[in-house]
Parts: C-alpha cells; structure tokens; sequence
C-alpha cells in the first residue's frame, strides 16, 4: 500500500485533499512505522521531503492555520522531523502549532471544539487530530505536564460526553448548545456511531498510551477506557466478514455496510493494546485475524496501473441528521483516509505475526473450476491450473459446476448440461438471449430468457413448471393475445 500512494502521489503534498492537513499526517505517520521496522530509507525520505516542504527556513509552518483539530494533526511530522535532524527550524514550527492550543475554544468543562467555528460542538475524530501532535510535542519536544494534562483531559472528556451507554463505544459528536442540525434538542448527542470516527478515537488512545507517562495519575483511567473500548470492538466485528460497519452497532439494520477505513483503524488498535499489555492476546488475537483478511478482501490490483484499490469506505465525512444519511453516503474507493488505515492495519499485523499466510494461501483457488470466455465463445474446466476441458458456447457468462462434476452453462440462445466426456444431458434452446441459469435443488434448472422477460423454472424433461413475466412489453402482449392477467407475475403452468 506504501507503494501504491507513493507513486500515486510522488509528493505527500498532493495526497488529498489540500497539502497540509490530517491526511499528510496520518499517512506520513504510517511511513514511519514502515520505515523503523524495515530500513527503507524511500520511505524517510518521502516522509522529509514533505517535511522541507512545509516549514520554511526561518521555522514558519508554510501551511498550518490552526483553524480546526484537523490541522492539527500534520503537525506530528514535523515534530518527527525535528527528532530525526535536530534541525531548530523544525522546533520552532512545532511551538508555533503547540501555541496555537492556547486561545483555542472549548465547552464550558474543557473539552476542545472540533473547529473554532463550530461553537461548542466536540466530534470524536478530532481528539485524534489534536492529540497525535500534542503528546509527542510533550514526548519530543518539551511542555510535557502540559501536553499530558491536556491530552488525558481530552480523551476522558470525549470519553464522558459521547460514550453510548455501557456499551463502551462512542457516538460521532456533541452539542453543547444542542442546536446542531445534527444534535438531539434534549440531549446534543449525535445520532450515531460512525465506523472511521470512533476508530479515530481507537487509534489516539493507543497512541497515547504508548507515550503517556505511567506515573501520571490519569493513566490508568485511559488503561481502563481503551479496554472498555476494545470490549465494545470485539463485540461489535462480523464474525464471518471479520470487518466493522459503517454504524457499527447496528450490524443488522437494513443498508448498513461494511466500513474498510474504520476496520482497518480497530485492527491496529486491537493488536497496538496486545502490544502494550492492555488486553490478552488470547482473547483478542482471533479479532485481529480475522479483521486483517477482512481488509485484504478489500483490496483489488487495478487493471488501469497494477497498483492497489481500495474499496468501501468513506471520504471524510461530518456527523450527520440520522440513521439514513450515514448508511447511504457514497462509498469511495481509494478515501484520504482508508489509504493511511489499511497501511497502518497491515503492517502492525504482519510485523506482529510474520509468518502468517497471505489471503490466497488461506482460501486458495480450489483444483477444479469452470469458467466462461464471452468473447471467444466458449466454456473450460481447469484442474490444478490447466485447461482439462472446453466446449463452445456463444455469449456465455453463466457457467455452474455441478455436484455431479457436469458443466451447466449458457451458450447465447441456449442453456446445456455437459459431462467432461462430452455427453449431452441437459439442452434447452430459445429465441431469446439468456444469460442467467442455475440448478435447483429439487433437480429442476431456473432459466431467464432476457427478451421475452420469462423467468423458466424446467424439469429435467424441459416441462415448465413455472414462469414469471418480467417484461412489460411481453406480459402486455401476453394479455390481448391470451387473456392471461395482465400482471402474470405468479402465473404457473403445469
């Protein structure tokens, strides 16, 4: 994934969607992982180059406004580039940015605004954003009871005012002044709890934690809410797609979806708190697994430049009114941010278990399967990746295995069941295209004809047990011709 964004975007400057903000920040952050634990020096370099780029040379952040917790975020990398040069032009921009939390708006018990023009409103992303700079500013840098005074005051804070119940996870956002277009009038809550910004806040509390001193008197109330939080992940993932969804409690409502960018943000976290001793390895290492090949399902080479594409997530998203709007905002592929989850997901994983076996190597292609060449008109088998059987079928795309080991298929205007020795056992012939087939099990074949808009259920000696018209056209005609009903659309024939 490093390598797709790197030579996607040559400079981290042109990563969407503007040249400074918390994307450069999160992605660039990822780097440095890659690069600590593999030696790459690319990866430094790709990383500083961003660096030179955005601090001027008498230490002014060329880009940084501070208008928002977002801004904050790309400030980590210059901190980062201070540790690795000691270059002092470097320093100075990070307490440019370290200021800039002096005369920064806050609800009445403390609690940063997500953006100075969003009065009194705190989101969950933005703890993240504001938080990654403020604690390795501490770490690195200097101010340290400051910076972590400050950062455990923002994490309880959000932890306080938009955990859900004692489930553990955390709404999207809150109101103090409960007149958001978004805000609940009697509570300010926001309506949900969005995949990628409650990963956001899994991801700073990790963060944190790996830094934040063991002594401070707020630690272990951060130990005590990110295993909180973890329990509420664990319960949460689909066990069988090993993914998290867009609302991630509310896995069977109608239209939600899997969320690639959250997922991949609730992987690493889960494995970070391995890591740091904050959970069992043994009761969370199953979640990771299963979370990691969820991810890789995601993934696609594009057949435009042989790189990776990303698919199902979001694209930067603010709180919204209801249930609805988050399940039907469009899905993205390649998002600012899923680019920057995936890689952090995959590479904690495979630096924790190096020997673990790739998605193909877990579901490999089986010795036996069928498949259709439309254009060249036919249908083959192959075994153990040779071609073991062919026979030509025009305008083929549906072609079954069966538990037999027969071959059903369409071939233009016609469906056939085949052995491999090339005896007929099946054959059904139309005037109309078909394009759909597949064997019932009650031994009947379903067919559908696209021009006449029948839908064929067929016993084995081609008798029609039962049609549906789909077609308005053909049940139209159906109608004057026949005095059949008009709908037709349960009409069954013996």
């Amino acid at each position: 994934m490093a390598q797709t964004v790197m030579t996607r975007y040559p400079s981290a400057l042109t990563i969407p969607f503007k040249p400074w903000c918390y994307p450069q920040g999160y992605f660039l952050s990822g780097l440095d992982k890659l690069w600590r634990s593999t030696g790459d020096r690319k990866y430094y370099d790709y990383i500083m180059n961003w660096a030179e780029s955005v601090v001027d040379a008498d230490g002014a952040p060329v880009y940084f406004r501070g208008r928002s917790m977002d801004d904050m975020m790309a400030g980590a990398v210059v901190v980062w580039a201070y540790r690795q040069t000691g270059d002092e032009r470097f320093r100075k921009a990070a307490e440019r940015i370290r200021r800039s939390y002096d005369d920064y708006p806050r609800t009445s018990d403390g609690i940063f605004w997500h953006g100075r023009g969003t009065k009194g409103q705190i989101w969950v992303d933005g703890v993240f954003m504001g938080q990654m700079f403020l604690t390795k500013y501490g770490k690195y840098i200097g101010d340290a009871d400051y910076c972590f005074d400050e950062a455990a005051r923002q994490l309880k804070g959000m932890y306080r005012h938009l955990r859900k119940g004692d489930s553990g996870l955390l709404l999207h956002g809150w109101d103090e002044d409960k007149d958001a277009r978004w805000a609940d009038p009697q509570t300010g809550f926001a309506p949900e709890i969005w995949s990628e910004g409650l990963g956001w806040y899994a991801l700073i509390m990790v963060e944190t934690l790996e830094v934040f001193p063991k002594d401070h008197p707020e630690y272990k109330d951060l130990v005590d809410i990110t295993r909180s939080l973890m329990a509420g992940l664990k319960a949460t993932q689909d066990p069988t797609a090993g993914l998290w969804y867009q609302v991630v409690d509310k896995g069977d409502r109608p239209g939600n979806w899997h969320e690639t960018s959250g997922s991949g943000m609730f992987v690493y976290a889960l494995q970070r708190a391995i890591e740091l001793g904050l959970i069992k390895e043994a009761d969370y290492k199953d979640n990771v697994i299963k979370g990691y090949y969820g991810l890789l399902s995601k993934a696609k080479v594009s057949p435009a430049d042989g790189l990776l594409d990303l698919y199902d997530a979001n694209d930067g998203l603010g709180i919204q009114k209801d249930y609805q709007t988050y399940v039907t905002r469009p899905r993205k592929m390649n998002g600012q941010e899923v680019i920057s989850s995936f890689l952090w997901a995959t590479w904690i994983v495979e630096n924790a278990y190096p020997d673990i076996p790739t998605l193909a190597e877990r579901n490999p292609m089986p010795k036996r399967y069928a498949c259709t060449d439309y254009s060249g008109g036919r249908v083959m088998v192959y075994e153990n990746d040779s071609l073991v059987w062919e026979h030509p079928a025009p305008l083929s795309n549906d072609v079954w295995m069966l538990d037999s080991g027969n071959i059903l298929f369409t071939t233009g205007k016609g469906v056939l069941e085949m052995t491999m020795a090339n005896d007929t056992v099946f054959h059904y012939d139309s005037d109309s295209h078909i394009f759909a087939c597949q064997r019932l099990e009650n031994g009947n074949t379903f067919i559908g004809e696209c021009e006449s808009g029948r839908l064929l259920e067929l016993t084995p000696e081609l008798k029609v047990a039962k049609e549906i018209c789909i077609s308005p056209r053909e049940r139209k005609e159906r109608n004057h011709s026949s005095g059949m009903p008009a709908d037709c659309l349960t009409a069954t024939i013996s």
